[in-house]
């Protein structure tokens, strides 16, 4: 997180604390940077979210909205930065949650908290939970959004299309993700299987079936063939691909080949971008793309 962004989320967080706790939100300010903080009910009441925005000036109830996820950085101003300028073409909302790393570690940040058996314990409720607030709040008629995350928060994009059959997303875009929970089903007794690996008791043929109707872009770029400190390098990170590119290529491979067992279609693509490396702005590029020509 910048030194910036890092007083801006103290300085709300402590207004709200001084003021007997989070107040309801106000409209949404158009046409300049933003923040503010979103606490969500239930089982993260205690974890407040500073949510980074920019609003477009002549968005109004038609508006689209779009939530970015941040990396393994945990700065969401680098999301709002990237998608300002598409937010203003499309006279759309962008929302960039922080999930910091205090109060929102690997397991509830990457992993989304799958490994709890108790889906309100997912973080993917939190996005679903801002959605729909800032739809209410801004008196929105979106009825879904877009969801777009890099690396580890293409982590946290593609483990929430597997896992939230009931969601509101349109179209999702998970993007130089490190690495995946495999579409299949492990039987090995020396694997640990999931949440590497998809679950029959977690998630069943049938869900995954439903997994595969949503639409999910793995986009990846080229040229992120590279080892680096983020790079995931568990034994069974390591088994599906020797960096990135490889891994994305590998996940996508493995979801047509467990959606011709199920005998359904597969509702993901895979897009790769020539001459873009672990680039979240590189990436960003050809997302614009993705949602602005969006057709339900």
């Amino acid at each position: 997180m910048s030194i910036k962004a890092f007083f801006y989320s103290v300085a709300v967080l402590v207004a709200g604390l001084f003021s007997g706790g989070v107040q309801a939100q106000e409209a949404l300010v158009a046409g300049q940077e933003a923040v503010f903080t979103f606490t969500p009910s239930g089982y993260f009441s205690n974890k407040p979210v500073p949510v980074y925005y920019y609003k477009a000036p002549q968005a109004g109830k038609d508006a689209k909205v779009l939530i970015a996820i941040h990396g393994a950085e945990r700065d969401a101003t680098i999301q709002r930065s990237n998608w300002q300028s598409w937010a203003q073409k499309n006279n759309a909302v962008v929302l960039a949650p922080q999930f910091d790393k205090g109060p929102y570690p690997d397991r509830l940040f990457q992993w989304g908290g799958m490994e709890d058996t108790d889906p309100q314990h997912w973080t993917f409720q939190i996005v679903e939970q801002l959605f729909q607030k800032v739809r209410r709040d801004e008196h929105l008629n979106a009825e879904r959004y877009f969801l777009f995350g890099h690396s580890a928060g293409g982590q946290f994009v593609h483990r929430f299309t597997l896992m939230m059959n009931e969601s509101h997303v349109a179209v999702a875009v998970a993007a130089n993700a490190g690495s995946y929970t495999m579409p299949t089903y492990q039987d090995s007794f020396f694997s640990r299987g999931f949440p590497w690996f998809a679950s029959e008791k977690r998630l069943p043929p049938a869900q995954l079936a439903q997994a595969f109707s949503h639409k999910m872009v793995v986009m990846l770029g080229e040229e992120d063939t590279k080892s680096d400190a983020l790079l995931p390098k568990e034994p069974e990170a390591m088994a599906q691909g020797e960096h990135r590119f490889a891994r994305g290529q590998n996940f996508y491979k493995t979801a047509l080949e467990q959606a011709q067992r199920l005998h359904v279609d597969l509702a993901w693509t895979l897009q790769t971008v020539p001459g873009v490396g672990h680039s979240p702005k590189g990436t960003t590029k050809q997302a614009e793309k993705i949602f602005t020509n969006f057709d339900n």
